[in-house]
C-alpha cells in the first residue's frame, strides 16, 4: 500500500471574533469595540453544525466530516481511496447516482456493477457482491441503501456479512444512506466494531432540503481523521450552517412532518397501485418504480404527463426500460399525478 499523504491540516475550531481581534485570516472584520458584528465579515466556522449533528444522531465530533452536499464527500472519499490502496477496482449498483460516474472515471478506476433485480430485490443478495469483490478483486464497494432509483434495501445483518468479508480482503465500503430515514434502518452504529467504511449522508433527501447542500460522512475516528485532510478548507457559508443548526435542533418541529407527509403519500401511491393491479419496485425511500409490460403504454403515459406539467423518469437503460419512476412528494400531487396516468393505462 503507498504511504497515505495529507494536505490540510485537521480542523480546528475559529477564536471568536466577538473576544479576539483577527488579524491573521485576511477577513474585513470589525472594528472592536463596534457591536455590530456580521457573521458573513468571517470565515465560516463549522464546528457548532457539526456538534449539532452529533448529538442528533449520538456521536463524538470525531467520527463527523461535513461536506458541500453528499457529492463532495463522495469525492473526498474516493480522493483519499486512491491514495491509500494501490488497486483501483470499484463495485458499484447499476443504475447509480452520477457523480460517482464522473469521480471514478476521474480517478482512473475500473469500473464493476452489480444490478439490483427490480421484480424481485431480494434476488440482489450479500452472496453476489462478494463472489463480484473476490473475482474482480475490488478494493472500493459502493453501496446506496436504501437503493436508488431502483430500490433494494440492506439489512443491517446483510451489512455485517459484507463488512466481514470486506475487511478480509481489506476493502473499503462506502455506505450511501442518503435515501435513509424514511423507513428503513441505518448502520452508523457499527461505525464501533468496523474502520473499513464510512456512511454518507445529507439534508437532501431524508430532510428534504437539498438547496441547502448540508451532507456529512459519519465513520470510525480514525478513517474521518484521513478523509478530512481532502476536504474543502469550508464546507458551507455561514447563513447555511444556521439554518443546519436549526434543523437538527427542531427536527420534530421542522422536519419529521415533512418525512410523514412523504410516507403518508408514497403509501397512498402504493394501494393505489396495487388497486391497478401493478408491480412496485420501493418502500424505505421517497420514490417508487412502477412496471410495464408494454413499454408504447409507458412512453404514451410518460409523454402525457410531460404535457399535462407533470415530470417523471420513464427513459432508463436496460433491463429497466419497462419501469416509470415517480416521487412520492404529496397526496395532492399523486392525486393529479393519477388522473393523468388512468386515461392512458390499459396495461
Amino acid at each position: 500500500m503507498p504511504k497515505f499523504s495529507t494536505f490540510y491540516r485537521i480542523r480546528k475550531k475559529s477564536e471568536d471574533p466577538n473576544k479576539f481581534i483577527r488579524l491573521h485570516r485576511a477577513e474585513f472584520g470589525h472594528d472592536i469595540g463596534n457591536q455590530r458584528n456580521y457573521k458573513n465579515n468571517y470565515y465560516p466556522d463549522a464546528e457548532n453544525l457539526i456538534k449539532q449533528i452529533g448529538k442528533f444522531y449520538k456521536k463524538k465530533k470525531e467520527n463527523i466530516l461535513l461536506g458541500l452536499g453528499a457529492e463532495s464527500l463522495i469525492k473526498d472519499t474516493i480522493i483519499w481511496h486512491q491514495q491509500k490502496f494501490k488497486s483501483r477496482n470499484s463495485l458499484n449498483t447499476f443504475p447509480n447516482f452520477f457523480m460517482y460516474e464522473i469521480f471514478l472515471k476521474i480517478f482512473h478506476y475500473k469500473k464493476f456493477y452489480f444490478k439490483i433485480d427490480a421484480i424481485n430485490p431480494k434476488k440482489t443478495n450479500t452472496d453476489k457482491i462478494i463472489d463480484i469483490i473476490k473475482n474482480k478483486k475490488i478494493s472500493l464497494l459502493i453501496i446506496v441503501n436504501p437503493a436508488h432509483p431502483f430500490e433494494k434495501y440492506w439489512t443491517n445483518k446483510e451489512i455485517k456479512k459484507i463488512l466481514n468479508y470486506a475487511k478480509q480482503k481489506r476493502v473499503f465500503v462506502i455506505i450511501d444512506e442518503v435515501y435513509q430515514g424514511m423507513g428503513s434502518r441505518s448502520c452508523i452504529n457499527l461505525i464501533k466494531k468496523y474502520d473499513n467504511f464510512v456512511v454518507i449522508k445529507s439534508a437532501s433527501k431524508t430532510f428534504g432540503y437539498p438547496g441547502l447542500r448540508i451532507g456529512f460522512a459519519i465513520g470510525h475516528k480514525k478513517i474521518i481523521k484521513q478523509i478530512e485532510t481532502f476536504r474543502l478548507s469550508h464546507e458551507l457559508p455561514s447563513d447555511i450552517i444556521d439554518q443546519g443548526i436549526d434543523l437538527f435542533k427542531n427536527y420534530k418541529r421542522k422536519v419529521l412532518p415533512r418525512i410523514k407527509k412523504v410516507i403518508n403519500a408514497r403509501n397512498y401511491a402504493i394501494q393505489e397501485f396495487k388497486k391497478r393491479n401493478k408491480i412496485i419496485n420501493g418502500g424505505h425511500g421517497n420514490s417508487l418504480s412502477i412496471y410495464f409490460k408494454n413499454k408504447k403504454i409507458l412512453k404514451k403515459i410518460g409523454n402525457d404527463l410531460k404535457k399535462n406539467r407533470i415530470i417523471v423518469n420513464y427513459n432508463y437503460p436496460k433491463p429497466y426500460d419497462n419501469f416509470l419512476n415517480i416521487t412520492t412528494s404529496s397526496k395532492l400531487n399523486l392525486k393529479k399525478f393519477f388522473k393523468i396516468f388512468d386515461k392512458n393505462d390499459i396495461n
